[in-house]
């Protein structure tokens, strides 16, 4: 791993819908194959080079790949895979895992950025919800 990346926590379709910018996000469908545990990310419309570019870039840092096969052509991810994120993404899912009150990975994401002060508060917000009746 470079300087400045750090391993993401477990990716699913919603944690890689962050990742992508919402004028994207319209252009594409998401199908998860649980039998094979991938994601397939496929365009419903033309995306032009720099969007490619984009989710080309995304998907290579979660591990996945650009499968060619003509019109069929999509992108593979491993559901449940581990990415490896640079800081402007860290940040996007940061906040997804506190809306999703997901505190603890939220809060290991903050310590690989080396923002102490926000992991310890992600923590404290961790316990709080522990306390919580359900």
């Amino acid at each position: 791993m470079k300087s400045g990346e750090t391993m993401c926590p477990v990716i699913n379709k919603d944690d890689f819908r962050k990742l992508i910018p919402p004028d994207l996000d319209r252009k594409l469908r998401y199908e998860e194959d649980l039998k094979n545990q991938e994601m397939r990310v496929i365009a419903v419309e033309f995306i032009g080079g720099v969007e490619f570019a984009e989710l080309r870039r995304i998907v290579k840092e979660l591990g996945g790949e650009y499968i060619h096969k003509e019109k069929n052509s999509y992108f593979r991810i491993s559901l449940g895979s581990r990415a490896t994120l640079q800081h402007d993404n860290k940040l996007v899912l940061v906040k997804h895992l506190e809306l999703s009150e997901r505190y603890e990975e939220a809060a290991s994401v903050y310590e690989s950025m080396n923002m102490y002060k926000e992991a310890e508060m992600a923590r404290q917000r961790a316990r709080e919800k522990a306390k919580k009746p359900s």
